[in-house]
């Protein structure tokens, strides 16, 4: 066998001088994994919460759109208020109380129109898919009102 000093060993062979071979990195990819997980249940709760809420604010919504939509539908308060009719906020100014095994539902709201805006309270009760008035008091800004009983 023949020695080149220049480029063998004879303790390592052809090998010399190359770097030694690396060896683990599975701690790194671990951690990849773990932090991919953590993200993808992070965006599961996210939806799960948004998506939660908004079915909860559909069931809370629905008394109180179908309302204005009979206010939209009511000759005296367009007269009032002029068309359309809409709600103002549910978050700032308005209240809600359900109870559902009667299918009522009590309402506080404010309305607000081309021509001025009205405080909106009174009973719903449901029928079929539809919330309808039962006693409900619509007061303008002039202090007038109007009941809208059925």
């Amino acid at each position: 066998m023949s020695f080149d000093p220049n480029t063998q060993s004879p303790r390592f062979g052809s090998d010399f001088g190359a770097p030694p071979a690396k060896s683990g990195g599975g701690a790194m990819k671990w951690i990849l994994i773990v932090l991919v997980i953590l993200v993808v249940l992070l965006l599961g709760c996210v939806g799960f919460c948004y998506f939660s809420f908004q079915a909860g604010m559909n069931v809370v919504m629905a008394p109180i759109n179908d309302l204005v939509e009979n206010l939209n539908q009511n000759d005296e308060v367009k007269a009032k208020l002029g068309s359309p009719i809409t709600q103002i906020s549910v978050f700032d100014q308005g209240k809600f109380n359900s109870n559902i095994s009667n299918n009522e539902a009590d309402v506080e709201i404010t309305v607000k129109g081309p021509n001025g805006s009205a405080d909106v309270s009174g009973k719903l009760r449901k029928d079929g898919s539809k919330w309808v008035p039962i006693d409900v008091e619509v007061t303008f800004e002039d202090s007038s009102s109007i009941w809208i009983r059925n």
